[in-house]
C-alpha cells in the first residue's frame, strides 16, 4: 500500500514541476518577443537616422552649390556684393539687438521671481 500512496505524489509533484517549467518557459517566450520587438524599434529608429543623414547631406550639397553660385555673383558683380555685405551686417545687427533684449527680459523675469 505504501507504493501505491507514494506513485501519486510522484505524479503531483510531476504536474507541479510541469506547471513550474510552463511558466518559465512561458516567461521565457514573452523575453524573446520583447527583445525581438525592441530589436524591431531599434532597426527602425536606425533606418530612420540613415535616411535623416541622406537627406541632410543631400541639402549640404545643394545649400552649398547655392553659396558657391551667390558667391560667383558678388565677385561678378560689385554691387550686389556691396548689397550682401550689408544684408548681413543688418542681420548681425539685428541679431545682437535681438540678443541683448531677451537677455534684459530674462534678467527682469529672474528678478521678479526672486523678490
Amino acid at each position: 500500500m505504501e507504493m501505491k500512496q507514494k506513485k501519486p505524489e510522484k505524479s503531483r509533484s510531476y504536474r507541479n514541476n510541469s506547471g513550474v517549467n510552463n511558466r518559465r518557459t512561458e516567461l521565457f517566450l514573452k523575453e524573446h518577443e520583447h527583445l525581438r520587438n525592441s530589436e524591431r524599434f531599434i532597426d527602425n529608429a536606425i533606418s530612420i537616422a540613415m535616411a535623416t543623414k541622406d537627406n541632410i547631406t543631400f541639402q549640404r550639397g545643394m545649400l552649398k552649390s547655392i553659396q558657391t553660385r551667390v558667391t560667383t555673383l558678388a565677385n561678378r558683380f560689385p554691387t550686389i556684393n556691396s548689397l550682401i555685405q550689408k544684408i548681413n551686417l543688418r542681420k548681425r545687427r539685428d541679431s545682437l539687438i535681438l540678443g541683448g533684449v531677451i537677455g534684459v527680459c530674462v534678467i527682469l523675469l529672474l528678478l521678479y521671481t526672486f523678490h
